[in-house]
């Protein structure tokens, strides 16, 4: 039988105690633990600049297995979302408890599945690009937003700052919930977008402009942008318009309300005016706003054409008074005339027609009875009313009004009437008035004297004649002198 002997000095001792190989072997064990950790250590030890004071050890499968005060301090009080992630594999080793407050999940449930399990389905390529592209390849990563599902169901935008160890398969990242940042970014763009269409469909023109400056005074202003009404209203384009300065866009020799435009840039006081604006020879009714300090925007309506209409009115208004004081006169007027006629009348009643008064008489009589329808006339203007018509003998009107206008002038008149001119309805006053106007007229061309010649005859006119009057039945005149 041999024996095994341990050899100390000069004694030779037996095979070692079943205690004694224990302690040994609980040895080697604490000597190998001590050689891992250290390993750990160096493998898994935080930049200075990712968790200043924090150690962070794991076993060689990934396995959390111990951390320092500082490190846990960190993940434990951040209340951003902080964790360790395996940059090969895709899952989470460490989360804090942030993580597990901000979507729900229990740590257990955020550490057994990949985390793009977590990702919005629209967010998992751009991710997974991230991660292979730039972690794997030892960048950093900052401010790379996506979105992780909350157990509810909902979703929250994450903000994420990375520092990869990719020669430890690891990266550490803090990530920062912005999903209220990106709600009012959100809001923003909706908000932009409905200013953008309220912008372009507005039936008003609008312009952006800012103050142009020298030292502290404002000398000028400058198009930052228009709308499509501002180009239909202006006829200036939009590539014209946008940068230039108002004096070069306007061509004027300064800018156009200027003193209004700067005190509401540099105040923010709204303000509204009209104004006739000579350039384009239109009146426009503006509205000023400043949207920020040194700038102002225009809201402006063409009022050219309500203008114009005010300044019918404003005629018509002054017609009628004009109406009213002619129908007045011309009232007034008619009495007297008509204490005239009637004098006129007892006169010539107590002549025989063979005395020269009488004819004298005559013709006042005549004159008499046409300024009674030019009174009539202006009563039937200052009521407003349409002109008396009746049937009436054209060639009669003729030869009364040329015979009064022409006794005692140069000129004589030579008439060429149709025997059978046909009767008109009208306003004998003013048939009167009209051919008496054309024959004073040719009276006054021949300064010397001379003959006018009236003709009239009936025509009829079709559907094409060079004074568009509609297909019908005529009486022509013509008076040449």
């Amino acid at each position: 039988m041999n024996e095994n002997y341990i050899n100390s000095g000069n004694n030779m001792d037996k095979k070692p105690t079943y205690d004694q190989l224990r302690n040994r072997v609980q040895a080697l064990e604490n000597q190998l633990q001590k050689k891992n950790y250290m390993e750990s250590e160096e493998r898994y030890r935080p930049d200075d600049d990712c968790i200043e004071d924090g150690i962070v050890l794991q076993t060689s499968t990934g396995k959390i297995q111990a951390w320092n005060k500082g490190a846990e301090q960190i993940f434990s009080m951040s209340l951003d979302m902080i964790c360790i992630a395996d940059i090969n594999t895709l899952t989470f080793l460490k989360v804090n408890p942030a993580f597990t407050e901000i979507l729900g999940f229990s740590e257990k449930e955020l550490l057994k599945n990949p985390f793009t399990d977590f990702i919005h389905p629209d967010d998992i390529d751009s991710t997974i690009s991230v991660v292979k592209q730039k972690l794997q390849a030892g960048a950093k990563v900052v401010n790379f937003n996506n979105r992780y599902r909350c157990k509810d169901g909902s979703y929250r935008w994450l903000s994420w700052v990375s520092h990869p160890k990719p020669q430890k398969g690891i990266t550490y990242a803090v990530a920062r919930d912005i999903t209220l940042a990106k709600q009012t970014e959100e809001k923003l763009r909706q908000n932009e977008k409905k200013y953008k269409n309220l912008f372009d469909a507005s039936n008003d023109g609008i312009c952006l402009h800012e103050i142009i400056y020298s030292g502290v005074t404002p000398v000028d202003y400058k198009i930052l942008d228009i709308n499509p009404k501002y180009e239909e209203l202006t006829g200036i384009q939009k590539n014209d318009a946008i940068g230039a300065t108002a004096t070069c866009l306007y061509k004027t020799d300064e800018a156009p309300y200027l003193d209004i435009y700067s005190n509401v840039a540099w105040t923010g006081e709204f303000t509204s005016f009209e104004t006739y604006f000579k350039p384009m020879d239109k009146h426009f009714i503006i509205s000023v706003f400043s949207p920020e300090k040194h700038q102002f925007a225009t809201v402006f309506q063409d009022i050219t054409e309500r203008k114009k209409f005010e300044a019918q009115i404003q005629q018509a208004q002054k017609m009628e008074a004009i109406g009213n004081l002619a129908g007045g006169i011309a009232h007034d007027f008619n009495n007297m005339l008509g204490i005239i006629t009637g004098n006129i009348s007892y006169a010539l009643s107590q002549l025989n027609s063979n005395e020269e008064i009488y004819d004298v008489l005559v013709d006042v009589q005549k004159g008499t009875k046409q300024a009674q329808n030019l009174t009539q006339q202006l009563l039937t203007f200052s009521k407003g009313g349409e002109p008396i018509k009746k049937v009436v003998q054209f060639n009669r009107i003729i030869k009364e009004a040329a015979d009064f206008i022409i006794r005692g002038s140069k000129s004589k008149c030579d008439f060429i009437l149709a025997n059978n001119l046909w009767t008109i309805e009208a306003d004998p006053g003013q048939l009167n008035q009209v051919i008496s106007n054309l024959i004073i007229n040719a009276n006054q061309a021949m300064s010397g004297g001379g003959t006018i010649t009236i003709r009239t005859e009936n025509t009829e006119i079709n559907t094409k004649n060079i004074m568009s009057l509609p297909a019908g039945l005529y009486i022509q005149v013509s008076i040449e002198d």
